[in-house]
């Protein structure tokens, strides 16, 4: 958007489409209809005179303090992102594709400490349940290991197929 003010023929674009979508989903009366342009197309040149709100990064405020409620972002079967607020499982993979982060330059951009999960709990119990199922962390030889199956005694093999309703008559030659 450019530094001038919106006049009156810009709002109508947006005025339109606020209308059009209005109308889609309310049943309006034909008396109604000139009221809402009006009202919808004032509104809009009454925003644009507003100047836009600017957004401060943590970063960039070195007088906003650390965040103190990390809690709030902490739950049970997600983590919130602080970058865009998204709810996530994996922290470092997520700041990663997502961000173009590492989770170092994120804890400091956000002050938080150091021992700052980056799984849920959920998804560590979960990933836990996996590994002791599977064997992992035992020591020693109390690794449980499947036996192999005893092999089965052979049995005589039988021809392959259907079995013939009539079989071939043996034939002579002399």
């Amino acid at each position: 958007m450019t530094d001038r003010p919106m006049s009156r023929e810009d709002a109508i674009p947006y005025m339109a489409q606020i209308v059009a979508a209005q109308l889609g989903s309310t049943p309006t009366s034909a008396d109604a209809l000139p009221a809402l342009i009006r009202s919808v197309h004032d509104a809009i040149l009454e925003l644009a005179k507003e100047p836009p709100l600017a957004f401060v990064h943590p970063a960039a405020d070195p007088a906003m303090p650390p965040a103190e409620r990390v809690e709030l972002t902490v739950h049970h079967e997600h983590l919130d992102c602080l970058e865009c607020g998204r709810p996530i499982k994996l922290l470092k993979s997520h700041l990663r594709d997502t961000h173009d982060l590492e989770l170092d330059e994120y804890l400091a951009r956000w002050r938080l400490p150091h021992d700052y999960p980056t799984t849920p709990e959920a998804y560590v119990e979960k990933r836990r349940a996996v590994a002791n199922r599977i064997g992992l962390g035992r020591h020693g030889g109390t690794r449980s290991v499947a036996k192999p199956a005893e092999p089965k005694p052979e049995q005589p093999k039988r021809p392959r197929g259907r079995p013939r309703k009539h079989p071939l008559p043996v034939t002579t030659n002399s």
